[in-house]
């Protein structure tokens, strides 16, 4: 996820438990060779999260140095850390408020058009999103806060997906409560046609929110949606005219059917399957392939 950095994967910041504390010592590490980065990015253990900005750049919110904690006491403090540079210079460059729950550091993109995301989390219902440049920049995601917790933000560069809580109003447009939004984040995007509707369920259907709920690949964003307690798998893809929704696969009233993992590089999607008769298994259902176990 956030902690490698893509399009190879192959730097990633390990989070190490010291004699199994709750507390993470992260170390950078390269698959490539299969060691630790000499004199790669490492912090002691604290309760730290982080995402690469760049091969040489983290965004990251940590404990240790006397920086400070909400009263959670998640990190309050998100800094830009440069190669070479110690963790204590890493410079600041967002304050959540004293009233947040949790701040988590996340990413999308790749090379230059990578860009930070911190979800602020004021509460479960009331998530204010910003962005964050290379070069420490912050600014506002325009909308309303009142979305739904997802987890780890569902990124499918360039947009970033969220659930709408209740029912609002946005540019003019209304989007009911439960429906799913992508907001463009490109630059070059004109503000009036940043949002999109990426999926209205309809009467008497959900979306399954949580981290087994939603899940971005590259070219879209994956869910499973409920009605009458049958669990669908659905892949919405992004085009000219919109959004266009599609089932990859659907699941019997008694079955549970959740999204174990999504792969942003590739279409693949890891979907669980378990039923009070029916044991666990693991497979990636394809798009275009139908089902490849």
């Amino acid at each position: 996820g956030e902690r490698c950095l893509p399009p190879e994967y192959e730097r990633c910041m390990l989070a190490l438990s010291p004699r199994g504390s709750s507390s993470m010592e992260l170390r950078e590490f390269d698959f490539r060779t299969g060691d630790f980065v000499a004199g790669g990015f490492r912090t002691a253990a604290n309760r730290a999260f982080v995402a690469w900005l760049n091969r040489d750049t983290l965004l990251i919110a940590h404990s240790l140095e006397g920086s400070p904690a909400l009263p959670s006491n998640f990190p309050a403090v998100a800094r830009l850390w440069k190669r070479g540079t110690p963790l204590a210079a890493a410079k600041a460059v967002y304050r959540a408020p004293e009233n947040a729950s949790f701040m988590l550091p996340a990413a999308l993109g790749s090379g230059k058009d990578r860009r930070g995301l911190l979800p602020v989390a004021l509460s479960y219902t009331s998530i204010e999103l910003k962005l964050v440049e290379q070069d420490g920049t912050v600014s506002d995601i325009l909308l309303p806060s009142d979305i739904k917790y997802q987890g780890p933000a569902v990124l499918a560069y360039p947009y970033v997906v969220v659930q709408r809580g209740k029912d609002a109003m946005i540019g003019g447009t209304a989007y009911p409560a439960e429906a799913i939004i992508a907001y463009d984040i490109r630059k070059e995007t004109k503000p009036d046609r940043r949002i999109g509707l990426v999926h209205r369920p309809a009467d008497g259907a959900f979306v399954t929110d949580g981290t087994s709920g939603f899940g971005a690949v590259r070219s879209g964003i994956a869910f499973i949606e409920n009605i009458a307690l049958r669990r669908s798998l659905v892949l919405a893809r992004p085009g000219r005219g919109g959004w266009t929704n599609e089932t990859l696969e659907q699941a019997e009233p008694g079955v549970r059917l959740s999204i174990a993992s999504t792969d942003r590089v590739s279409d693949d999607i890891l979907v669980s399957r378990e039923g009070f008769l029916e044991s666990e298994t693991q497979r990636v259902p394809a798009a275009d392939q139908r089902h490849r176990v």
